[in-house]
């Protein structure tokens, strides 16, 4: 076999390869054994078809058999030879093929680019921890009171924090169900801050079977992008109002929630785990800050294939859950995500090579217990996630852990603190912000 690699790009290689007569025919060979084992043509018995007769009657067949297999293999020995990192699926071009005479085709491929990994110690990040008022910790026992909370039907008009569970029909302005308009059922709380202005108001004050006609202008920024900035008509009726009713925030109830916690105990370790979350958000902040920070400082363009099949496959996700996405606001919205994701993938990556940084089955091992706890059968999920095919994605979370642990040492982080914004609970129906 002969290989020349030119470049043709940035990162895109023209590799031209020469397959000669000996090593085609004896490709050929094999194909044709292959074939002949599974022939049956009447007048011959099984796998004893003459030779000349399978390749006269199935040439195309073992033609194109050859070419499925020896092209791959070809590319793949001088890919190896040269110890080149392929992005995506090599495309073949000008492939030239008669029996007798050598295989000549082109291979185009596209490279991961080698970043050159900046001094990290002089990159510089600012960190912004939020302040940890007591409001936050009510905040956070009124929610543990809520999941404890327990539900009665309310024999009156919803007020201001029931759950209301809703059919919404889609109508016209007059209040006519759209024919066509699919019912959605969705519990919402009553004048909660997550709801559309419109549903906000609307929940408050209905009954059980009480048809209410919506009017919803949709703000332009809307999660579905079908609804945003349009205007709709719904018809809103309640099925069944509830009240929660949360137990009483004494040191009975916090024995309930954990064994042995006292009132004052229960808040100590609501505050431990809303600082440890707060820590970890603000980490998370900063480690985009470093990534916007090294792209500055080394700029690169994530390979064209790359993009294309990591946008093919999530608008084939979006049309699964939504088969009437506009296609163009679908790959518009996708790219620039995809794009996003590679050039994380990319950066943490190069460091990784570059500082040799390595996981083992004790990482991953405690990257699970770290998820569901001590007392979980690890080597029960770990035979999960393999056969689920998520092992490698917990891999590379646990390779990223490790990456930012290195780059955080050596770059220099500003930290600072700032009042805590509040934040609204966010929910997926079209009746939510």
């Amino acid at each position: 076999m002969k290989s020349n690699i030119e470049e043709s790009g940035a990162w895109e290689r023209s590799i031209a390869i020469e397959l000669d007569t000996d090593e085609v025919e004896e490709r050929i060979q094999e194909v044709v054994k292959r074939v002949r084992r599974k022939v049956q043509l009447p007048g011959f018995r099984k796998g004893k078809v003459p030779v000349h007769v399978v390749e006269n009657k199935f040439w195309d067949q073992i033609q194109n058999d050859v070419i499925q297999s020896i092209v791959p293999d070809a590319v793949n020995e001088v890919l190896a030879e040269h110890e080149l990192r392929v992005a995506s699926q090599p495309r073949v071009e000008d492939l030239e093929f008669e029996r007798g005479a050598p295989l000549t085709f082109k291979a185009i491929v596209e490279l991961w680019p080698e970043l050159e990994i900046p001094d990290l110690t002089e990159i510089e990040v600012d960190e912004v921890r939020f302040e940890l008022e007591e409001e936050d910790i009510e905040r956070a026992l009124d929610s543990v009171r809520d999941q404890a909370a327990t539900l009665e039907d309310a024999e009156r008009p919803s007020e201001e924090g029931d759950l209301v569970e809703v059919h919404i029909y889609p109508a016209d302005k007059n209040g006519s169900r759209l024919p066509k308009g699919k019912r959605q059922d969705a519990k919402l709380e009553a004048g909660a801050a997550n709801l559309l202005p419109e549903f906000r108001e609307a929940t408050v004050g209905v009954s059980v079977g009480e048809e209410k006609l919506i009017r919803v202008q949709y703000p332009e920024d809307h999660r579905d992008r079908n609804l945003a900035g349009g205007q709709r008509y719904y018809i809103l009726r309640p099925t069944k109002v509830m009240t929660k009713v949360r137990p009483d925030l004494d040191d009975s109830f916090a024995a309930q929630v954990e064994e042995g916690l006292d009132l004052e105990g229960l808040r100590a370790k609501v505050r431990e785990q809303l600082e440890k979350q707060e820590a970890r958000r603000a980490r998370q902040v900063s480690q985009g800050h470093f990534l916007a920070r090294f792209f500055d400082l080394v700029p690169f363009q994530v390979p064209d294939g790359v993009i294309r099949e990591g946008v093919e496959f999530h608008m084939k996700k979006a049309f699964e859950q939504n088969p009437n996405a506009d296609p163009d606001a679908l790959k518009e919205q996708i790219t620039p995500q995809v794009d996003m994701v590679w050039r994380r993938r990319l950066i943490l990556d190069s460091i990784a090579r570059k500082e040799e940084i390595r996981i083992s089955d004790e990482d991953v091992d405690a990257k699970i217990r770290e998820k569901v706890g001590d007392g979980a059968n690890v080597d029960r999920i770990r035979e999960q996630l393999t056969r689920s095919g998520d092992m490698n994605g917990l891999k590379l979370e646990v390779l990223d852990d490790k990456v930012f642990d290195l780059v955080f040492e050596k770059i220099r982080v500003n930290e600072s603190v700032r009042p805590r914004p509040k934040q609204e609970e966010a929910s997926n129906t079209i009746a939510s912000e």
